[in-house]
């Protein structure tokens, strides 16, 4: 199951009945229908379902062609999976707003629309009946002029480079690429461009000026941090028709700025203006997506009646990292603060986009619900209390007694589990992406679990085993950071071994 949900298989099962009766589309018996419907590019070539799943690709560009990767076993292979009764590998991070009934924030439900006639007209097929995508996730850089601080080098070139002291990225997409898309383009029914900052990619402009061409009525979703608004953007804009999504967590400057770091909050106000009058003139739709977190969770019924004012739909990310930003990891009595100001906040209005709105802020205030419940949960919990136990037998020096601690205090959800995230930083002095480095600590969580729950050391070996073998995976496609690694809750990554 999850790395880092902590749900048993019955949980899920009743999450899935329920996530179910909502759902609005022809085939509920397929947990997600990404695979049979959709591609998704991403930054290092690999093409897969969408931009959680990582694990599983269909293939890579340019190792493989885009006709040999959709048309290709491994896509079918993960459409198959999806009738299982368990998310695939990969598709972990689906679970958590699963199980705390935030369907709008599960990834796959924005697939449904695809599986649904009334909305969608069917693929259109090859000559042997194999269908076309209905639609394509570009995320081919990660060209960004912000450095927010939930994010990561991995999607801000500026951070990997000033933050993380890194070199850029290789581009692997040229125009080889375009050309290929050719035959794709005239099935599609919708494409979504990501980035880094959409805007500043340059292969991007190519595929619009093709689709332009191919398919002029394509939904075109463009997300972005609504800092640039040169006449180069606006030429485009005015040329086609494109929903957009603007990355926005604050109406407050001193919040805004203290979050997207390099972004200047009165141009992005005004560019808002803009926004908003491009989409009513179009019949577009404007949405914001919100990054709710440690900084700005209190602000999140303001933002709700600054998109309700303005006719803009709002729309929430489950933000899990960085560990010390997510509402996930405060304290049972801080997120029962929070889900107090949630719960008396009733917003004015009856139309469909409040409605829509007021949704998705359930949706949000479920989230929170569900992890005070987790968090009542491990500050009771008899695994913590033998945990502490057990870390006066252990030496502070060895890498299994720092272990320890950090698990320790990450269970807790103290707030000092950063000083031990940072010890343990220290003790491996290497690069972040070290395979080593890794999986000698995923080693060590194991160690200290099996010392606190008394395992056999052939118990503890087989979960090494399993350990080193999902490293392998990760690694063959797209890699994972140490920082990655020590922002997932210890106690859960053995927990996954557990039920891998």
């Amino acid at each position: 199951m999850s790395v880092s949900s902590g749900v048993t298989k019955t949980e899920f099962s009743e999450a899935v009945r329920r996530y179910n009766e909502i759902r609005q589309c022809a085939d509920k018996r397929k947990l997600c229908h990404a695979p049979s419907t959709s591609m998704y590019f991403n930054r290092d070539g690999y093409v897969g379902a969408c931009c959680f799943n990582r694990s599983q690709p269909y293939g890579q560009y340019p190792q493989q062609t885009i006709e040999d990767i959709w048309f290709g076993q491994p896509r079918r292979g993960l459409d198959e999976q999806m009738l299982s009764e368990a998310l695939p590998h990969g598709c972990e991070l689906c679970v958590s707003p699963l199980a705390a009934d935030n369907f709008s924030n599960v990834n796959a439900v924005q697939f449904d629309r695809l599986d649904d006639p009334r909305v969608v007209p069917a693929a259109a097929t090859r000559a042997d009946g194999a269908a076309y995508p209905l639609q394509m996730e570009f995320e081919l850089s990660n060209n960004c002029n912000l450095e927010c601080v939930m994010c990561s080098g991995m999607f801000s070139s500026s951070i990997r480079k000033n933050r993380e002291g890194l070199p850029p990225f290789p581009m692997c997409y040229d125009s080889g690429f375009v050309r290929q898309l050719r035959p794709f383009i005239p099935h599609l029914h919708s494409a979504k461009f990501y980035g880094g900052e959409p805007f500043m990619v340059q292969p991007y402009y190519e595929i619009w000026e093709l689709m332009a061409e191919l398919n002029p009525g394509i939904r075109l979703v463009v997300t972005t941090n609504a800092t640039i608004l040169n006449d180069r953007v606006k030429r485009l804009l005015e040329a086609m028709d494109f929903d957009l999504v603007l990355s926005i967590d604050s109406i407050v400057k001193e919040t805004y700025e203290a979050i997207r770091i390099n972004a200047d909050y009165d141009s992005v106000m005004g560019h808002i203006d803009y926004f908003i009058d491009y989409a009513k003139r179009r019949g577009r739709t404007l949405t914001f997506a919100v990054c709710p977190m440690t900084l700005n969770a209190l602000e999140m019924p303001a933002l709700v009646e600054f998109c309700n004012e303005r006719g803009i739909m709002i729309g929430f990310n489950t933000v899990e990292f960085p560990h010390e930003l997510s509402m996930r990891n405060l304290p049972a009595e801080s997120l029962a603060e929070i889900i107090d100001v949630y719960e008396r906040f009733r917003p004015d209005g009856a139309t469909t986009l409040h409605r829509h709105n007021f949704e998705r802020f359930q949706g949000v205030l479920n989230m929170v619900r569900y992890w005070h419940g987790l968090r009542v949960k491990t500050e009771d919990s008899p695994f913590a209390k033998r945990l502490e136990q057990h870390l006066e037998d252990l030496d502070n020096a060895s890498l299994e007694g720092k272990v320890a601690r950090y698990m320790y205090l990450y269970l807790l959800g103290s707030g000092n589990e950063e000083a031990a995230r940072a010890v343990l930083f220290e003790h491996f002095q290497v690069r972040s992406d070290d395979q080593a480095a890794i999986l000698a600590y995923v080693e060590a969580c194991i160690a200290v679990y099996g010392r606190i729950n008394d395992w056999p050391p052939s118990r503890m070996q087989e979960l090494q085993v399993k350990a080193k073998a999902s490293l392998e995976r990760y690694m063959e496609t797209g890699g994972i950071s140490l920082e990655y690694v020590l922002s997932s809750s210890p106690h859960s990554i053995v927990e996954y071994l557990v039920d891998a």
